[in-house]
């Protein structure tokens, strides 16, 4: 769930498929931060030290059934959850998508490796039938 909440915020800051909102995304990396999210956390720390404040107390989020806790997901909207929910499809589809660039350049490379044996085994052959025409030619003399 962090994870998601990390990414919603990044959303949130870049604008990405919701308009830009510094204080959502800031909620979001507090929330993503509370539960031991370190990027998160490093965000939060840039962001806190760009404006000039220092960085607030991150308390992991209380549990439900303790005396003055909540559950920090019984409150969230339905809009909220399907905001992460989101977030966490898209992020599933960026590491898919990371995941076929990486087999497509091993893909390219193992073309690539066939293709410098092959050259190689060419140029291989071309000189033993070098060597033979040489051993032919001197023994023509």
């Amino acid at each position: 769930m962090p994870a998601a909440q990390f990414a919603l915020a990044r959303r949130y800051l870049a604008g990405d498929g919701v308009e830009p909102d510094e204080a959502m995304a800031i909620t979001w990396l507090r929330e993503a931060a509370r539960r031991g999210h370190a990027g998160a956390a490093a965000r939060l720390r840039v962001i806190y030290a760009a404006a000039g404040l220092p960085m607030p107390r991150l308390e992991p989020p209380a549990s439900a059934g303790v005396p003055g806790g909540r559950d920090a997901d019984a409150s969230r909207t339905p809009e909220a959850v399907e905001a992460v929910e989101a977030a966490e499809a898209a992020e599933a589809a960026e590491a898919a998508e990371a995941v076929e660039a990486v087999e497509a350049v091993e893909a390219v490379e193992a073309v690539e490796a066939v293709e410098a044996v092959e050259a190689v085994e060419a140029v291989e052959a071309v000189e033993a039938v070098e060597a033979v025409e040489a051993v032919e030619a001197v023994e023509a003399v």
